[in-house]
């Protein structure tokens, strides 16, 4: 079970501040652009941390505001860069501004439609770029292109998803959880999936979807019933739920909200 990528607390009042989420965007925001000269590595989660604070992301806040400054002295000096530039921090901006998206704070797709946005600008003729270098740009895209090919590798099945954004992101629990799933069902892999789990929490202790998890996990094992059972309790204690499901052997268990 893939759990935590697909939530819905979107906007102010779910106990993140605006003004966290926008510093974590700054950091986000500059990743992207670089990620856009070249895009590796690339890294299907990135989990849902938060800046610490303005010490922790004040470089990429510098290169931000140096970013915006010029975008507003090209629209007076060369409307056609600046038209470009600010339609790709408007389009980017209900993702990666001040509204918090709380499961996943920074996400490649985000760039999608600004960078297309952007890229036919600077193809365009309008936009005063060299011929040379459009022309460098174009007869690097099939280098580029081998390179995406190799991360499709990366992407071929949950296992091979999931070790690599672990590998990329070590810090993300919720990819430690989301490897633990894949592995707990595979022969073998077992006590892998449990270190996993573990690793999730220590990460983030009040992950209750990972205690839930360790707790089925646990059940495959000898000798850890009562261990199971604390990682369920806790889980409950964490959500404020009531499980409304049976636990088997090896399917874990849903926790659904108490209505």
């Amino acid at each position: 079970m893939t759990g935590g990528l697909y939530h819905h607390d979107v906007g102010f009042g779910h106990g993140v501040a605006w003004w966290s989420y926008g510093l974590t965007e700054c950091r986000a925001v500059v990743k992207y652009l670089l990620l856009a000269f070249w895009p590796k590595p690339l890294v299907f989660d990135y989990g849902d941390g938060l800046a610490a604070g303005t010490s922790a992301v004040w470089p990429y806040l510098a290169i931000l505001a140096s970013l915006l400054a010029i975008t507003v002295v090209a629209l007076w000096r060369s409307p056609a860069v600046g038209f470009a530039a600010c339609w790709f921090f408007l389009i980017l901006a209900p993702t990666s501004s001040v509204v918090p998206i709380i499961w996943q704070t920074m996400a490649e797709n985000r760039m999608y439609l600004p960078l297309a946005a952007l890229s036919r600008s600077w193809c365009s003729e309008a936009l005063p770029w060299p011929d040379a270098g459009r022309f460098r740009f174009l007869r690097s895209l099939p280098r580029l292109g081998r390179g995406l090919r190799s991360t499709q590798s990366d992407y071929s099945s949950e296992e091979s998803i999931w070790s690599d954004t672990v590998a990329k992101s070590p810090t993300n629990a919720r990819a430690h959880n989301n490897l633990a799933n894949a592995w707990l069902n595979m022969p073998g892999r077992l006590n892998d999936a449990v270190a996993q789990y573990d690793e999730a929490l220590r990460l983030r202790p009040d992950y209750a979807e990972a205690h839930n998890n360790l707790g089925n996990a646990l059940m495959s094992l000898s000798g850890r019933l009562h261990d199971a059972i604390a990682q369920y309790e806790e889980a409950l204690r964490l959500r404020r739920i009531i499980p409304k499901c049976t636990i088997t052997w090896a399917t874990p268990c849903r926790l659904h909200r108490a209505v």
